[in-house]
């Protein structure tokens, strides 16, 4: 999931989602059914049809990292997932995460949000979460 979302102009909101499916030969139901329930998990389902144009910064940042998990990747690499997201925006992509990882995925996630942290601590108590700060 970069920090710059990359969605295709061309396609709707559902239509990138599914990109990974399609580029790997696997558009078949199921991945419908993934798709779906992803957009439904980020609240983002009723954009199904738009254009990225149409939608938000936030919207498009949540339609990517739907996109990164439709395919049920075994490690996601996430670039600062709740920058310029609202409170409850960047709490549905910290749920979204936990529930990734709950699942057995890894996540390596780069960002300034200690509440992100702070969420994905309190959600998988059991996981391995690490910090890492910079020397100035």
């Amino acid at each position: 999931m970069p920090q710059r979302l990359c969605l295709l102009e061309t396609l709707t909101v559902r239509e990138n989602v599914l990109l990974p499916l399609a580029l790997a030969g696997k558009s078949d139901a199921e991945g419908g059914r993934r798709a779906d329930q992803l957009l439904r998990s980020l609240e983002i389902d009723q954009l199904g049809a738009r254009r990225p144009v149409a939608i938000s910064v936030g919207q498009a940042a949540r339609v990517s990292l739907a996109r990164a998990l439709v395919a049920h990747p075994r490690l996601l690499l996430a670039d600062e997932p709740t920058a310029a997201l609202d409170a409850d925006s960047a709490n549905l992509v910290a749920s979204a995460l936990a529930d990734f990882v709950a699942a057995g995925g890894a996540a390596v996630i780069a960002s300034h949000d200690a509440d992100l942290e702070d969420m994905l601590c309190q959600w998988l108590p059991g996981a391995s979460v690490q910090t890492m700060g910079l020397p100035r």
